[in-house]
Order: C-alpha cells, then structure tokens, then sequence
C-alpha cells in the first residue's frame, strides 16, 4: 500500500468553522489549507476543544484536544511531544504568534519533523509589537522563530520585518481560497457597502456608520462579534440603531458571511493594520471591488482592484465615486476577477508550498 504524506494543521476552530460557528480569519485560511492537501491525497489532521474523539470531516481528521494556553506550559510540551510521537507528520503548518509555538517549533526538531509558519498580522515579526500577551509569552516566541525552518508570509511588509528581525528568509504568497461548500439556512440581506470584521478599536468600525451617515442612499452592513472589547462593539451597536440604512448583524458564520459579502456591491476595510484580509478573497471570488485602508504589498493599487484611503473623507468619497459611475465600476470587477484567478486558487498555493518545503531537500 502506498504511503501517504501527513500533514497537521495547528490549530482548533476548523472543526468551530465546519459547525457553523463564529471563528477568526486564522483558522479561515487554515481550513481552507487542511481542505487542499486533503484534495491532493494527503492525510490531514487538526484539532476541536469540543470534540470528544477523532472526528472526520471534509477529509481532515479532527482530534480532540484542549486549549492549554492559560493552564499550563508543561502541558503544551506534552501535547506537542504526545501528538508528533503519535501521528508522525511529514508536516507541520502553524499561524499566527503565540508561546506554544515553542515547544512545538523544538518538538518538531527533535523529532525532524517540517515545521512551517504563516505568517497573519502585520505585527507578527517586529518585536515587541505582537498580540501574543504578556513579556514571557513574546520572549518564547521569539525563541521558536529560531527554530523554525521555513515561513510563509503574506506580502513583503512581513518578509522584510522578518528578514530584518530575525535573519530568516520567507515564501512571499498569497492567502488562498478554495470551495466553500455550506449555504446559510438564514435570510442574508443586499448592501452597496458591507463591513466584515471582530469589533476591535484597531478596525475602526465607526469610520463606517460615519459613511453612512453621509450616504444615506445607500445600505451599508456590518458584520461580526466583539473580540475583547465589549464596550467597543455595544457602542458601535448603539450608534447603528439610529440609521435606517445600516444593518448591524453581529456575531455570524463564516459561510454566512461569505453569503452576505456575495450580495453585496463594494467590501470596506477600515483597519488600522492587516496582514492580507480574508474579507478580501470573500469579496474577490465574486468580483468586488474594495475600499481599503491597507493595501497588502500595494496590490490594491498596482492591479487596480478598488481604492485605499486614507481617511474618513476620502472613504466616503471613494465609495460613492465607485458606485455612482457604472462603466468605472464594472472595470473595476473586470480586473478584481483576472486578479483572483491568476493569484489566489489553492492549486497555484498548494504547488508553491511544495516546491518551497520540498523543492530544497
């Protein structure tokens, strides 16, 4: 019997995804990277907190597995030497900036396991800025960078602070997007301009209820739950009552907001900073155009695929701009669609990992 190749996907909110839950936009990415190698033959394995045995889904075996992260740091050394001892993968794939990446990244060397980081936000390779909590926390995981052998980054802000920070060279490639294969049972409004993101000051939601306030001939939706600031999101929910042309959902699924960014006509990005949205690959596979504060590797310019802005007036601006003049918009799409085929299907992300990974043995 021919072997086959196994790999883990790191993380336990694909399985949250596959049940309709809401999840962030790592383990987006992640489902759809477990979903590609599974369709190449691979045997893929990730993790759930809420699964009490091995479950299969889509083709990825999922294991259960706790959320040790505020426990314990020995058990994240257990959990990383009893899961490689066990599987025995011939790869590895984490995302993101966390200390459990530690013992992994010297777990994995030890048992000369491929272990490969993907790069998210923008902030993840300039020290002393990560999201990953406390000093002790970013010391290890500045550790484990040194002991990972391969990077893959999402456009070459992260290359050249990586590089630059820590001397490792990295794989400049695109997030991915493959099928998405549930459809929301829920009834998913029309817009002209949808917001989909956490409930974070950094994301700057009010940049959107100020445009609306603006344009009152035109819907604008907002989607999505707090992310540690509660305060922040029942504010923006407060403010958004008061305009009839905005609809403030909340917290919703992944294949519900794909559904909600598919019927809508322009996507709004009003972050402080990102590493490559995935609302971007939820807009571009149907062909919108988006209006964005961040323009990762400054495609959104170069290829012409929306506007970036840099204020509140010009957001408004632009988004009127866009919808108002037809022939202006439907290019717009022409170049967003000939974009998205040539850059972001999982056929042309799955050959370049391999060639990166494997290509050098």
């Amino acid at each position: 019997m021919k072997y086959k190749k196994k790999a883990i996907i790191w993380l336990t909110e694909a399985k949250d995804l596959l049940d309709g839950k809401p999840i962030g936009g790592i383990a987006v990415q992640m489902y759809f990277w477990a979903q590609t190698f599974a369709e190449h033959g691979w045997e893929v394995y990730s993790f759930s907190e809420n699964a009490k045995q091995r479950v299969v889904k889509e083709g990825i075996t999922f294991l259960p597995k706790r959320n040790v992260q505020r426990i314990n740091l020995l058990l994240e050394w257990w959990n990383a030497l009893k899961i490689i001892a066990t599987i025995r993968p011939d790869l590895i794939i984490y995302r993101g900036a966390n200390r459990a990446l530690y013992p992994l990244a010297k777990v994995a060397r030890l048992f000369g396991r491929k272990l490969v980081l993907f790069g998210a936000s923008d902030v993840n390779f300039e020290p002393g800025k990560e999201l990953v909590g406390s000093e002790v926390n970013r010391k290890m995981y500045h550790r484990a960078i040194k002991h990972i052998p391969f990077f893959v980054v999402q456009n070459q802000h992260q290359h050249d602070t990586l590089l630059q920070n820590y001397g490792k060279e990295s794989l400049v490639r695109f997030n991915i997007w493959g099928e998405v294969r549930q459809k929301p049972e829920e009834t998913v409004p029309h817009s002209d301009a949808v917001w989909v993101a956490n409930f974070r000051t950094l994301k700057r939601a009010e940049w959107v209820l100020d445009a609306a306030e603006k344009l009152s001939g035109y819907q604008f939706v907002l989607a999505g739950g707090p992310s540690g600031d509660g305060k922040y999101y029942e504010e923006m929910r407060n403010r958004s009552e008061a305009l009839d042309n905005l609809d403030f959902l909340g917290s919703r699924s992944f294949f519900y907001t794909c559904e909600l960014v598919a019927r809508s006509r322009v996507l709004l990005c009003t972050s402080t900073f990102e590493g490559f949205p995935n609302t971007f690959l939820q807009a571009w596979v149907h062909g919108l155009p988006v209006i964005s504060t961040v323009d990762p590797s400054g495609i959104i310019s170069r290829y012409h695929l929306g506007e970036v802005v840099n204020t509140e007036e010009e957001l408004a601006a632009a988004l009127k701009r866009i919808l108002d003049d037809k022939d202006y918009y439907e290019q717009l799409r022409q170049n967003v669609n000939a974009f998205f085929k040539e850059n972001h299907s999982s056929e042309a992300g799955y050959n370049s990992i391999i060639q990166y990974v494997y290509g050098q043995d």
